[in-house]
């Protein structure tokens, strides 16, 4: 019957020029060929093969994208086999590895840090580093090697639902019977597209990739975050790729709602062919119904199978006839090819009818579970209870640990979840019991939310159940919920639906308490102190940071949404904010709306999305990535602040590389958008021995030709309190440059730049956010304090020359228009000023019927135009003269970052994830999603004088840095492991800067750029950002670390640690950094090669 890689090769030559692999995860888009998937795994085989590592098994550990398929056919082709793991469960994986022999791992570069434990204690030493693939080959000492006589195809291990996890073994003559009979089950040809829905470490994930490649049709592939966020899932698979056969679990689809799925992938125009349940309990036809769409043609397949008789047993098509019946449930159905099912009753007698346990099984596909060096016999029992009717049908009840008894009788949770999906108000539900109480979980319908409250929905229900089922079945506790949380499996979640079901009976609190309790927990406030219902947010200790915090509390314990209280919590008395959360209760309206979740020119046609909640997405989120191992998003880019593991490792294996026979042919892959590439010496290593000549397909276009950079502190200046305000460069009269800042100790500090000596420091009457402006005859400081006030500081001398004072808090950092040299700023009172400093009058105040203003304003002279965000989540364009409004945006999420200046428009980033380019007429250019909410002003560099062409960098909350050109198309992103909330800056050639460094200071405006170079390849549609560009992004994460970061490709070339977090923009003066941070310091670092 032959193997798995013998199906996918028999088929290269017919197929070679067609996409095999399509990776997408919204901010990469790859693609790779057939006859690229060949040279790739062909290549990958030749250096295992170096290594003797025929017959044994070799553990894998990277991240899913475009290029995994190829890697697991050429390891296949060794012959060896795969076992794929993911960081996290330690001492799981180290037993794994043990007990599986596997001596050798291949390794994702970005993944060393997150497993360094495990490595370390099986002695490693690093066989060859693969810096194309960003992968590394790492020999464990510590595992004993062996060669397995039997064909193992790949090692997977079992979830643990029936007990403790296993380790199972799976010959090819075991898997090869699934992957023919289902492609020629589901008619599988060159014209389809399939999704790989499973992780690598879910067996029904080899099916996918198996069924696709064996026919020369199209895999898709995406990261874990577009698969749990049910609107960027439909439009993934329904309305951007049209995928024609998918096989997924039913809680990781029904996640989506009905009413998305009636409008995207099983509307009555869809593309999707077949759709393949499985994995878990079969869905009911009362739930499937309402999510098609009328005319839908898609058929449906019930699968059934365990991971030990891997992976499929069973197949059962869904017919009309099933859909016009009133049944609900759907069989098993038939065995597939050369697989054997029966039903067993606690006697061990074959039952042809009745209830018993479902055997599976066969004596060819035969797979090795922990130590087994021979099975008994062919047939394992599932655990699983089900029952078979006198046509022979079997149907699924339950698992062997779920069998349930009440008051002494028999309960079928499934007769509550069948009563229940009647109604039409619920889209879907489920049935658990804990404690001895029964617990329905159920969603409602975004329509009839909107019509009746929750305990006339809880009344309906109560009353359809106790019509039509015994007094046994009665739930005790109904949750009604936004969504149901799923593993990393893309399986129901029951702890979390337990946890749900307790963060329910919290909300049977008087909503008093749940306020006072978040409030508390915010504000680390102990809980016997008593709250005066006067006290303010920030007079606590609070900011806007915690004041999302705080508002995020309050959603998940009330099931709210409650953003637009942002404002309020920062102005207002705690009775004020008491006062609105009631109202917003007593409505009890989840009003997130696709319109006010995103921007209002953006639209989505499911109303399921309109009701579903941000901050609970958000929480479902947390919860699949707390049930896998280390779920992050596919990363592409390496972080250079893992290199620290590389030293560790064995001194022996650092010496020169050995002789790899590999193809003479050179391959570019076709990608859209470019990764990033690393040279040995970042690492400080070289592979194991001499001569080796390694030729690599260039998957990367840009490798990294910089030195490392060194970082040395010159100067500190302690404030006496934390620094959270940006530094700013002043110039005197005699040349000399100093620095200004503000701190929480209330005082703006002037120290001198080269020395880091205090000149001069003034008390102001609160503390201090907001960054400085110089004025722009330079003889000012202008700064905002929490008092409400400006002050008008002598550059020389700190003294203050004005106040000007207004409603409320001033974060807002001032900034000086050139064309007037009037000082703008906002307020968090809502209004934007405008003050002429010399003639100490305020020239303009407008309110902007908004929220407050945190941000800097932003000012463009080519239009003259004032550009300000606001808390409620507006941008404003301003007429600098009088304060018109020219346009406004609305993104119903608040904007802490400060506008950005481009040659096209406006950049802007927003705590929903997104980054925004807007032309200076207020219309949408584009938007990118980065993962993770953005507090961090982007930045854009203008291009250079080599034809180059604009390019941003980008921070935020998801870990990552971002790098796009003006077009919105992604260079290279990097993950940094912490949240950033300063601003990046840029520095300049370091060579260039040293030689220039005697040149006078001259002095920044607001929108101050330095150049970089781009270019592009002609020969393919894609972005490649010039080598030659001698610019370095310089970003602070929050958890004080440094990064020095080459604007060329991505690579971290630098970094330090300071004692405290950072949420103050570095200044770029030559080669020194200065920045403040929470340690309570001023820092001048050094940068040197």
């Amino acid at each position: 019957m032959g193997t798995l890689h013998d199906l996918v090769l028999h088929v290269i030559d017919k197929f070679k020029d067609r996409v095999a692999v399509i990776y997408d995860d919204e901010l990469e888009n790859s693609v790779i060929t057939y006859n690229d998937l060949h040279k790739l795994s062909k290549q990958i085989a030749n250096i295992l093969r170096n290594y003797g590592l025929d017959d044994e098994i070799i553990g894998i550990c990277m991240h899913t994208n475009e290029t995994t398929p190829a890697i697991l056919l050429g390891i296949l082709q060794v012959p060896a086999a795969f076992y794929f793991f993911e960081p996290g469960a330690e001492k799981f994986i180290l037993k794994s590895l043990k007990s599986l022999n596997a001596a050798v791992v291949v390794v994702d570069i970005s993944y060393l840090k997150d497993i360094e434990n495990i490595l370390f204690l099986l002695n490693p030493e690093v066989l060859v580093l693969i810096p194309e693939w960003q992968l590394i080959v790492i020999k464990l000492n510590g595992v004993n090697r062996q060669k397995y006589s039997i064909h193992l195809a790949y090692c997977i291990s079992t979830s643990g639902s029936t007990g403790i996890p296993k380790i199972v073994r799976v010959p090819h003559k075991s898997i090869v019977p699934n992957v023919i009979h289902l492609r020629k089950l589901f008619n599988i040809t060159s014209n389809d597209l399939l999704f790989l829905a499973a992780p690598l470490t879910f067996d029904p994930s080899i099916i996918d990739i198996f069924t696709s490649l064996s026919c020369g049709a199209r895999l898709l592939i995406t990261s874990n975050q577009i698969k749990i966020l049910p609107w960027k899932l439909a439009k993934m698979l329904g309305n951007h790729y049209h995928v024609t056969v998918l096989q997924i679990t039913p809680s990781l689809l029904m996640s989506i709602g009905p009413e998305l799925l009636r409008t995207s992938i099983l509307d009555k125009s869809s593309c999707l062919r077949i759709l393949a349940f499985g994995g878990e309990k079969f869905p009911s036809l009362d739930l499937i119904k309402k999510c098609r769409a009328e005319g839908n043609m898609t058929t449906f397949f019930n699968l059934y199978g365990i991971t030990e008789v891997s992976c499929w047993s069973t197949f059962y098509q869904v017919t009309d006839s099933d859909f016009a019946s009133n049944q609900s449930e759907v069989p098993l159905g038939e065995s597939l090819s050369d697989t054997t099912t029966m039903v067993i009753n606690d006697d061990g007698h074959v039952l042809s009818e009745g209830c018993g346990w479902l055997y599976t099984g066969s004596l060819n596909r035969l797979c090795f579970i922990n130590d087994e060096v021979t099975p008994e016999n062919g047939l394992r029992n599932t655990g699983d209870l089900v029952t078979t009717d006198q046509s022979g049908k079997i149907f699924f009840l339950h698992r062997k640990d779920e069998q349930l008894k009440r008051n002494g009788k028999r309960l079928n949770l499934q007769e509550i979840e069948h009563v229940v999906q009647q109604e039409d108000f619920v889209e879907n539900c489920k049935a658990l019991i804990f404690n001895s109480s029964v617990i329905l979980f159920y969603i409602c319908s975004s329509w009839h939310k909107e019509k009746m409250n929750e305990s006339e929905r809880e009344q309906l229900l109560k009353t359809s159940l106790q019509k039509e089922l015994s007094a046994h079945y009665q739930p005790d506790i109904f949750v009604d919920t936004n969504s149901f949380p799923i593993t990393y499996h893309g399986k129901l979640n029951i702890p979390v639906l337990y946890d749900m079901m307790r963060d329910s009976s919290r909300k049977q609190q008087p909503v008093e308490k749940i306020v006072e309790q978040c409030w508390k927990t915010t504000l680390k406030i102990h809980k016997n102190i008593p709250i005066d219902t006067t006290e303010r947010f920030l007079a606590k200790g609070g900011d806007s940071l915690l004041a999302m915090q705080f508002i995020n509390r309050l959603q998940l314990d009330l099931n709210l949404q409650l953003n637009h209280i942002l404002p309020l919590v920062l102005h207002n008395p705690y009775k004020d904010i008491l006062d609105i959360v009631r109202e917003s209760l007593s409505k009890y309206k989840h009003s997130t709306s696709d319109e006010e979740s995103k921007p209002s020119e953006l639209k989505l046609s499911s109303d399921n999305w309109k009701d579903m909640n941000k901050s609970v997405e958000k929480k479902h989120l947390e919860n699949v990535q707390n049930t896998q191992p280390h779920s992050t998003d596919s990363v592409t880019y390496i972080n250079h602040r893992q290199k620290n593991i590389i030293p560790k490792l064995s001194k022996d294996s650092l010496g020169k590389p050995e002789n790899v026979n590999v193809d003479d042919d050179k391959i570019l892959p076709k990608k859209k958008t470019k990764t990033n590439n690393v040279s040995n010496n970042h690492y400080g290593l070289q592979p194991k021995s001499d001569n080796i000549s390694l030729e690599f397909p260039k998957l990367n276009s840009v490798c990294c030709h910089h030195r490392k950079k060194e970082v040395n502190i010159r100067w500190t200046y302690n404030t006496g309190k934390c620094v959270d305000a940006s530094p700013v460069v002043a110039q005197l009269s005699n040349k000399e440059r100093i620095i200004i800042v503000g701190s929480h100790s209330h005082k703006v500090s002037a120290v001198v730049a080269s020395s880091g000596q205090l000149l001069w420091e003034t008390l102001l009457a609160d503390r201090v956010e907001s960054s400085a402006c110089v004025s722009s005859c330079g003889q000012h400081i202008v700064v905002g304090c929490y008092d409400g006030c400006i002050y008008v500081l002598q550059t020389a001398t700190g003294d203050i020359v004005w106040t000007f004072s207004t409603s409320d808090i001033v974060k807002s950092s001032p900034v000086v228009d050139p064309v007037t040299s009037y000082v703008w700023f906002g307020s968090h009172d809502r209004n934007i000023y405008s003050l002429d400093i010399q003639k100490k009058v305020c020239i303009l105040k407008r309110n902007l019927q908004s929220g407050g203003i945190v941000s800097s304003p932003t000012i463009s002279l080519n239009p003259h135009l004032v550009f300000v965000s606001t808390l409620d989540g507006c941008l404003f364009a301003l007429n600098p003269f009088d304060g018109a409004i020219q346009w406004q945006y609305t993104f119903h999420k608040p904007l802490f970052t400060t506008p950005c200046l481009t040659s096209k428009g406006i950049l802007i980033g927003c705590v929903n994830e997104s980054l925004y380019h807007i032309n200076n007429e207020g219309s949408l250019i584009w938007e990118r999603n980065t993962g993770g909410a953005i507090f961090s002003s982007p930045i854009c560099i203008p291009p250079s004088k080599n034809d180059g062409q604009e390019i941003i960098i980008c921070g935020s909350h998801s870990h990552y840095v971002f790098c796009f050109t003006i077009d919105g198309e992604l260079c290279w992103k990097t993950n940094v492991n912490s949240r950033i909330y300063a601003r990046p800056s840029i520095l300049k050639n370091l060579h260039l800067l040293t030689s220039n460094s005697k040149k006078p200071l001259n002095l920044p405006v607001k929108r101050h750029y330095q150049s970089s170079v781009l270019s592009e390849e002609n020969n393919e549609k894609s972005l490649k950002l010039n080598t030659c560009t001698e610019d370095f992004s310089i970003i602070f994460s929050t958890d004080g670390n440094l990064h020095i970061i080459c604007i060329s490709c991505g690579c971290v070339l630098g970094d330090f640690t300071l004692p405290g977090e950072v949420f103050s923009s570095p200044l770029i003066l030559e080669t020194n950094i200065i920045v403040g941070c929470r340690d309570d310091c001023i820092y001048c670092l050094t940068v040197s090669e």
